[in-house]
């Protein structure tokens, strides 16, 4: 367990560099394990498990007499975005629909477990960032055809139930024993088991950004200039996506913690189920700019993360030094 704690430990203090490698990793190991990414879905689980032993139910009861926050990241992700990616999409590839259509749905698609991961990291409230998965979970199915439709006057007819049973399977049901353990031992499972669990729940971290990158190395190793610039493009948009949720933190004064997971989890979406919709419903060049969304999603929420944290602590520095001057002078 020492070599594992000291591995964490290495991993926390350089995980900005640690996305850009993962990508890089898949891309040169995609013609072996591209047939494996099937098993992100049990790396999800181990960080799933181990971001909730964080929290207890305490916490989300918490959360839920306060649900502006939830509802905030929601609009953003599923109308914000998703009308933004479209009007962008159709003054740069209007020529191109396929590449407009996949920039809806990388942007319409709900928040990403990786959310709660980075949230996690960067000292964010895993009870905000599972209730909005958890609600992103059970709406999506029946909000994404409707947007979709409104958007792109194309009807799709999602499968809510398989969708929502790999989200229950992959986040919900790891998280509520995690939240039982922690609930019913009284905060021990936190504090004993969380740090065993950790480092397990890094490595499971590593081993989901590299398999989602070997989805991409395809269209990476043939690159054509129309996809550069839909690389390009998709950077802006996820760069100008953080910002815009930063902005809205500030503007709400939303505490630092609440703050850092509205920001990961507008940032991050759950790219397996974009290109899942890409695959079955829309022609086939839709899916390269849901794909792309993998590569810099991650990367940005390590290196962003690293300089929203700074400017958000230091403004909660800041602020606790007016309270603490304002109980002074009474």
């Amino acid at each position: 367990m020492r070599y594992l704690y000291s591995f964490n430990t290495f991993i926390e203090k350089h995980i900005m560099f640690v996305p850009p490698t993962c990508v890089l990793l898949g891309v040169l190991i995609s013609p072996w394990f591209a047939k494996y990414q099937w098993l992100a879905a049990y790396f999800f689980m181990v960080m799933a498990f181990q971001g909730s032993l964080g929290s207890n139910f305490q916490a989300l009861r918490d959360v839920s007499k306060h649900p502006l926050p939830v509802f905030v990241v929601l609009a953003f992700l599923h109308i914000l975005m998703p009308v933004l990616g479209y009007l962008l999409g159709m003054i740069f590839f209007h020529n191109d629909m396929n590449l407009v259509m996949g920039i809806v749905i990388e942007q319409i698609v709900p928040a990403g477990m990786m959310g709660m991961t980075w949230a996690e990291l960067y000292g964010g409230n895993i009870a905000l960032s599972l209730s909005i998965m958890v609600v992103d979970t059970l709406i999506s199915p029946f909000l994404l055809p409707v947007i979709l439709s409104m958007l792109l006057g194309t009807v799709v007819h999602i499968p809510a139930w398989p969708m929502m049973r790999s989200m229950i399977f992959m986040i919900v049901i790891p998280s509520l024993i995690a939240l039982c353990m922690n609930q019913f031992s009284h905060g021990k499972a936190k504090e004993v088991l969380r740090p065993k669990v950790t480092p397990f729940a890094r490595i499971a971290m590593i081993l989901v950004m590299t398999l989602n990158s070997t989805k991409v190395a395809p269209y990476l190793l043939h690159l054509k200039p129309l996809y550069l610039l839909v690389i390009l493009f998709m950077l802006f948009i996820i760069v100008f996506a953080y910002f815009v949720m930063f902005a809205i933190t500030l503007i709400m004064r939303t505490k630092v913690q609440n703050a850092t997971t509205m920001i990961f989890s507008g940032g991050i979406r759950n790219i397996s189920v974009g290109a899942v919709l890409a695959a079955q419903y829309f022609p086939g060049g839709a899916i390269f700019p849901v794909l792309v969304g993998t590569l810099f999603q991650q990367m940005l929420a390590g290196i962003l993360g690293h300089w929203f944290g700074k400017v958000l602590k230091e403004r909660a520095r800041k602020e606790a030094a007016k309270e603490a001057a304002k109980e002074a002078a009474k």
